[in-house]
């Protein structure tokens, strides 16, 4: 009995996530119909897939393993590079140094990539332009975001766009870093480029505009299916939390 009570509760929680999420109706059908052999497939082709997609679940498995154990993420990328050197490893140890704020290591592994037999390529050409961005060499993050955006694939414009435009902020060149920002939110799927948006429309005074932006955020946000709206929370709580930070509605 506590089985078939288990698997019941597995069963409804497939059927409610294929219904919220869009999945083909045949799912709902086949996880009814065959719930074991159903819900197996139904993990393994959709869920799994899904949760390995994400950006936010595999941040926050690495911030797990770094609470457990500070570092160990940062000493195996260490590792891995001094055994094998490739650009794909300078780079990925490259990303960790950013990410933990070693902005100076950061820029030298990506010049050598930059350097290396493959040449120059957009991803890591804006990468170091984030990361003088950070460390307030703006002048030589300008010229190597404008390179990246020479060649940049299309799923990378926006955030290319959005990281220009926070360089031309800090050079205080704010007419045309709106128009990266605005640009960046126009392109950009994910409610991240919004936000940004929004956020910098309020750091220039413009809370009224601010406004403006937000209310289709926050009417397309209520549409999104379930895993969507999770995975686009939290800018858009940071976007709300702004915009109710400027004045009144």
């Amino acid at each position: 009995m506590p089985y078939l009570s288990i698997s019941l509760i597995i069963q409804i929680a497939l059927v409610i996530h294929a219904i919220r999420n869009g999945k083909n109706i045949a799912w709902v059908y086949f996880l009814i119909f065959v719930p074991l052999i159903g819900s197996i497939a139904y993990v393994f082709v959709e869920l799994i897939p899904e949760l390995r997609s994400s950006g936010h679940v595999r941040r926050g498995t690495e911030q797990l393993g770094n609470i457990v154990n500070p570092g160990k993420q940062t000493r195996e990328l260490e590792s891995l590079y001094e055994y094998s050197p490739t650009v794909e490893n300078m780079r990925n140890l490259a990303d960790e140094y950013f990410r933990i704020g070693k902005t100076g290591d950061a820029a030298e592994l990506y010049r050598r990539c930059l350097s290396g037999p493959l040449g120059p390529d957009p991803y890591t050409q804006a990468r170091l332009a984030r990361t003088l961005l950070r460390s307030g060499e703006t002048a030589e993050a300008l010229e190597m975001i404008k390179a990246a955006e020479e060649h940049a694939p299309e799923d990378r414009r926006a955030e290319y766009a959005l990281i220009h435009g926070k360089i031309l902020e800090a050079m205080e060149r704010f007419g045309e870093a709106e128009a990266f920002f605005r640009r960046a939110s126009e392109r950009g799927a994910e409610f991240e480029y919004a936000s940004e948006y929004i956020d910098y429309l309020i750091r220039r005074g413009r809370g009224e505009e601010a406004r403006s932006e937000f209310k289709p955020l926050e009417d397309r946000f209520r549409r999104l299916p379930g895993f969507s709206r999770k995975l686009n929370r939290p800018w858009y709580h940071a976007a709300r939390d702004a915009v109710q930070r400027s004045g009144p509605r």
